[in-house]
Order: structure tokens, then sequence, then C-alpha cells
């Protein structure tokens, strides 16, 4: 992540210099930049017309700038080198001196971790290679066109990433945590249950077979507990991988219908994440659904987890919705983070029986608390690449007033 973002911003670096490389550097006011002592070119200060004082800045001038401003705002720092600089502040230092080396004997790019300024710092420089407008400057010093003329260079500080890093961490480990205490559980309920039962599966053969059928079911679950996981971990399209992932619980529930809401905090209402079970044409009169209205509206507003049975014979107005579905069962678990947060609701229906297990809704549960987690990863995600748009634009902004 640190390697993309200060390659984007080497990208951006070389595009403006490009550009002001072609039309041969631009000119600005005197009154806010100084002109450049180490630029010998004819015509480098003018007075235009109204007596305005102009001084010509050269692609090596302005990058010098917008990297000096960049340092002074704890941005992404740039820089740009040489082994024959004409601006003795272009020195390199010593990561940049064996960089430049190694680009004369080859290599194409250099990154790493410089730990000298006693912080990790993340580095990436690549070679800057002569062409036709730099001869304008650097024409004295022997440059042809081609020329490894030297290099341009960004970097970050991986601070703000390692603190990424634990929060993932974390959310791993108590994922994990949540799998392994399901499992034991699980594996313990099974095993306990069983034995309670052994006397009486002595008496009846159909109970036994009722019991290992049982304890198949529960291993069935937590192996798929435990894929479900690792699927979690690379979840990238939250929408595309939930109905994925209900549709294979909906099999092991016996269940025919599931919804997944999200919370839109603009709009204070829920949006229409993933469904099955119903039409496109009847998901469409659901995408949005105001807080209280209907189970899932319930358990947004309340946090509270709903279990509704016998709905087809049981007045309730908060199933009235489910029911012309033909849903006789139903449950729905809000997706809540540390702190009560509700960012969504999970709910599975049936059509088939009136009511669910214990185990049922132990699965369904689980399954909530893991999508919860993911979602939570992929927020986390977006919101990194979001600061890195956001800093990319201030960087922009500020090249474009300079």
């Amino acid at each position: 992540m640190a390697y993309m973002t200060v390659d984007l911003a080497i990208q951006k670096d070389t595009i403006y210099r490009k550009w002001v490389s072609s039309k041969g550097g631009v000119y600005v006011s005197q009154s806010t930049t100084a002109p450049n002592k180490y630029l010998m070119v004819p015509h480098r200060d003018i007075i235009a017309s109204e007596g305005l004082k102009l001084t010509l800045v050269n692609p090596a001038y302005m990058t010098r700038q917008v990297n000096e401003l960049a340092k002074t705002e704890k941005i992404i720092t740039g820089n740009i080198t040489s082994l024959k600089p004409i601006n003795p502040a272009n020195n390199p230092d010593e990561w940049e001196r064996k960089a430049l080396e190694d680009f004369e004997k080859g290599e194409k790019e250099i990154s790493g971790i410089d730990t000298a300024s006693g912080s990790d710092i993340f580095r990436l420089i690549r070679p800057f290679v002569a062409d036709k407008s730099c001869l304008k400057c650097h024409g004295s010093q022997g440059y042809k066109p081609g020329d490894i003329r030297g290099g341009i260079g960004s970097s970050i500080n991986m601070q703000p990433f390692y603190a990424i890093e634990r929060q993932i961490k974390i959310s791993l480990f108590l994922t994990h945590g949540l799998i392994w205490i399901l499992g034991i559980a699980g594996i313990a309920f099974s095993y306990n249950r069983l034995s309670a039962q052994n006397g009486k599966m002595r008496l009846s053969e159909h109970n036994a077979r009722e019991r290992m059928k049982e304890s198949q079911n529960a291993l069935r679950r937590f192996e798929l507990l435990t894929s479900l996981a690792g699927d979690l971990l690379t979840m990238t399209d939250p929408q595309k991988f939930v109905k994925e992932l209900c549709t294979r619980i909906m099999e092991q529930l016996d269940c025919q219908v599931f919804f997944n809401f999200l919370v839109d905090e603009k709009d204070v209402r829920l949006r229409l994440n993933a469904f099955a079970g119903i039409t496109d044409e009847e998901a469409r009169r659901i995408e949005w659904l105001e807080y209280g209205v209907a189970v899932c509206g319930c358990v947004a507003r309340d946090g509270c987890r709903i279990v509704a049975g016998n709905i087809l014979t049981v007045p309730d107005p908060r199933t009235e919705l489910v029911k012309s579905y033909g849903i006789r069962a139903y449950a729905c678990h809000p997706l809540q983070v540390s702190g009560g947060k509700v960012i969504g609701t999970l709910s599975f229906g049936t059509r088939t029986r009136d009511s669910f297990s214990d185990d049922d809704l132990s699965l369904m549960k689980a399954v909530a608390d893991q999508v919860t987690g993911a979602m939570i990863r992929v927020q986390v995600q977006q919101l990194l690449q979001q600061k890195n748009n956001d800093l990319l634009a201030a960087q922009m902004h500020s090249s474009m007033k300079t």
C-alpha cells in the first residue's frame, strides 16, 4: 500500500514535470518566487506589461518548490537528485547515492525502508532519463538524450500504515478467535449431547440416526464457518460476496430467502445491498427502507435481533412485508460493531417451516458477526484509499496554485 502511494506520487511529479518541460518552463512573479540563480539561460528574468517582473521557473526548480511545500504540509515527500547536480541542494543523501550508482549499472527502480532518520520511511526512486527538453538547462553538463541524468523519488512515513496493519491484525485475531470458540463449542456440544443420548440410542435405531445427523450437521457447519472465514479475508466486493456467502448458508439452513441491508448514513435509512428469494421487481420496491419499518428497520433502529415464527398465522405489523413473500419463519440479526453501532442487518427466511432451531440461530449469529468484520475491513481499506486520493488531490491543488 505504501508502494502504491509513493508510486502514484512519482507518476504525478513526472507528468507535471513533462508538462512544464514541454512549455520550456513557466514565468511567475518575482514577488512570490525568487529567480533561480542556477538557471543560466537567456531571458530568465523579464519585465511584462505594466512593469511586472517575471522569472522563468524550469521543471527542476518547480519540483523542488512543490516538494518543499509538501514537507511543510507533512504529506508525501518527493525529491529530485543527481550525481552531478547544478544546484548543490539537489545533492543525494547516502540512500539516494547508492540508488543512482545502481541506475548506472542498469537498475530500473529502487525501493525499501530507510531508518536513517530514526523512523521507518518507505522510499522509492526511479532513474530520470534526459530528453531534448532537458538539454536547455543541462546540455552544458555533457548530457545527451537517453542518458541517466539523475533520479526522481518519493517517500512516506510508515507509521500510519503500521497503525492500519495493527487494526487489521486485531480484526483477524478476533475473527479467528470467534471461529475457534464456535468450533470448540460446537464439538463440545455435539460430544456431550451424543454421550447423554447413548442409552437411548440402544433403544431406537431411528433416534441413533437422528443424533448422528445432528452431529454431522454440526461438523458441516463448523467446516462451513472455517471456509467462510478464509474467504472473508479476501473479500473486495461486499455485495457480490455477501450474496455468494448467504446462498451457501441458505442451503445449510434450508432457507429460501435472505436480505442484507446496509446503513446509508447520508440518507439516514437502509439500502438493500444483497438479496435472494424474491424477484428483481420486488427488490426494487424495498431498495430503501426507513428505520422502524418492517423487521429489518426495527432491528437497525433498536440494535436487537428479531426472530419471528408462525408468521402466516400470527398477526404482527412488522412481519407484513415478509408475509407477502410467503415466508413462514424469519430471523434478522444486526451487523453491530464494537460500541453498539449498527452498520446494517442480515436476515434469513424459510417458506417450509414455522420456526428455527437454536443451532440455526447460532449459525446465523456467527455469520452475521463474520460479515460485520469483513465489512469493517473493506471500509478501512476504502477509507485509506480515499485518504490517499485526498493527499494526491491536495498536492495537485498546491502545484496549480504555485
